[in-house]
């Protein structure tokens, strides 16, 4: 056999997805031509697609060395600089309350790997100036600019491969612009184009959830994360967002076991003990609750929600002190609901810190002025100090 021969018995395999066979006959096609650009570029692109980016690069470098008009090598080297950032991942964003601001990408980018990402983009330029019809780079293009955030961008080439060839890939992709762009309509169309592809694809019914959670139609967020979960079941990120679903509902039993279940899939997310805590809280495990907000101060200080309900964990079991200082320090990071003031005025008042308390107390009259069980408790503090002979 000569190396045609190979190349072409390579392209066989390549194209019933096959990779580790293709390799094989590429790599037999080099031992005796090793100038054959084609082999190089079949060889690259089918290490691309069994993620071997470093063996891809070498291989798709080569081909472009031989060829530097192969529209198809440029293409799939460009691939290869974007999937680089995946190994750059840094952490996962989540709010303080409401977990609204999650990034579900996941990834945050150092220099080098924004790097990587425009050189995807150079590379996927050049493939489009070799060949306009090139319907692939025109997708990674667009993959890249979103995760650059360069979204309009993004749109242009995604709405030009989905008109000429509708495909999964590319409205997965638009629907996550969508929905960082708040479009939920259009999001929601795009998801259910994706599933109509793939039934079984976890990160759509995850995107599905997350978009009825920031809508509040919690039954179909629901829905949708458990569907994520069943196809998945370490899907931690949907165990989370359905307990912050179940936790919104008042059903704390439910909740409470999602976030166990996400904890255990992954014990680094503070929100996920701060949520779990306030479930122990609500459900009047107060003891629970403080060792579940105590471990999510622990992987993140800055948390003011976890410090505002392990005070109030506090507080019913009469540490009134350490519910001045956790109430304290919530407010000082930013917490100022009601319950915050209306919890340490009345651990000031058992302190008989009764100044304090008055303070506090009419704070949070200032949230909510009608609340007629805090002014009968604000007439008990003066009376309270009358009978001490601190007022007249």
């Amino acid at each position: 056999m000569n190396s045609f021969d190979y190349v072409r018995n390579g392209k066989n395999y390549y194209n019933q997805k096959l990779y580790n066979e293709a390799i094989s006959e590429f790599s037999n096609a080099l031992e005796i031509d090793p100038n054959n650009a084609e082999a190089y570029e079949y060889k690259g692109c089918s290490y691309y697609f069994i993620e071997n980016i470093e063996k891809a690069l070498e291989n798709l470098n080569l081909a472009i060395e031989l060829n530097p008009n192969s529209s198809n090598a440029y293409c799939y080297r460009g691939a290869c600089y974007c999937s680089l950032q995946k190994q750059a991942i840094s952490s996962e964003v989540i709010s303080f309350d409401k977990p609204t601001s999650f990034d579900f990408k996941g990834y945050t980018f150092d220099t080098v790997s924004r790097n990587d990402i425009k050189k995807c983009i150079s590379d996927e330029n050049k493939a489009i100036q070799l060949d306009k019809k090139n319907l692939q780079a025109y997708h990674m293009r667009g993959v890249a600019n979103y995760w650059l955030e360069n979204y309009e961008q993004a749109l242009i080439d995604l709405n030009k491969v989905i008109k000429e060839y509708p495909n999964e890939d590319s409205y997965d992709i638009r629907s996550r612009i969508y929905y960082f762009t708040k479009n939920y309509e259009l999001a929601i169309k795009d998801c259910e184009e994706v599933i109509k592809f793939n039934p079984n694809n976890k990160n759509t019914y995850d995107c599905l959830g997350r978009i009825y959670y920031k809508l509040e139609d919690f039954n179909k967020a629901i829905a949708n994360f458990t569907k994520a979960i069943r196809i998945k079941l370490s899907s931690d990120m949907a165990l989370y967002y359905r307990g912050c679903c179940y936790y919104f509902k008042d059903d704390y039993k439910k909740a409470l076991t999602d976030f166990e279940n996400c904890i255990k899939y992954n014990p680094q997310n503070y929100s996920a003990y701060d949520y779990k805590g306030r479930c122990c809280w609500f459900i009047g495990n107060f003891t629970q609750a403080i060792k579940d907000e105590t471990m999510s101060i622990s992987l993140n200080n800055l948390n003011g929600s976890a410090y505002d309900f392990r005070g109030r964990a506090y507080y019913f079991l009469k540490d009134y002190i350490s519910a001045v200082r956790d109430t304290t320090h919530a407010i000082e990071l930013g917490i100022k609901n009601y319950s915050v003031f209306d919890c340490r005025g009345r651990a000031y008042f058992n302190l008989k810190q009764y100044e304090n308390a008055i303070k506090d107390f009419k704070l949070a009259l200032w949230i909510k002025p009608n609340n007629e069980e805090l002014y009968e408790f604000l007439k008990k503090v003066y009376i309270q100090m009358k009978a001490e002979g601190l007022v007249k």
